[in-house]
């Protein structure tokens, strides 16, 4: 039986590891709304980090709401992207999406994303 748990491993930590994300990124997906930079790792499972600037989603009860639901996605679909560093920027607007068009604009990006992956093993 398949468990999709969000486990410390599964998260982007430390500076460095954002960072190696920002510098080596291989594939990028865009919205108006969001951003998704991923890189391959050398491990058997992907990561996540998440970047929600205040600037663009200014309350924190809708911040909160748009990271709960960019972890819910990256849990369902970890299978499909294991093996990539995958980075969520928040752009402007992000905050005044409903939870369905941000949960399905999510699940397009990281499936874009899965694609392109596949493409190159």
């Amino acid at each position: 039986m398949l468990r999709f748990k969000f486990r410390p491993q599964h998260r982007l930590k430390t500076p460095k590891q954002f960072q190696a994300v920002f510098d080596q990124n291989q594939f990028r997906v865009g919205s108006p709304t969001l951003l998704i930079l991923a890189k391959p790792n050398d491990l058997e499972h992907p990561r996540l980090g998440l970047v929600m600037r205040k600037k663009f989603v200014r309350f924190a009860h809708d911040r909160n709401r748009v990271k709960r639901i960019v972890r819910e996605s990256f849990r369902h679909l970890q299978t499909n992207i294991s093996g990539l560093d995958c980075l969520v920027l928040t752009r402007p607007g992000a905050g005044d999406l409903s939870a369905t068009e941000l949960r399905k604009l999510i699940d397009d990006m990281f499936d874009t994303i899965a694609k392109r992956y596949a493409q190159i093993q």
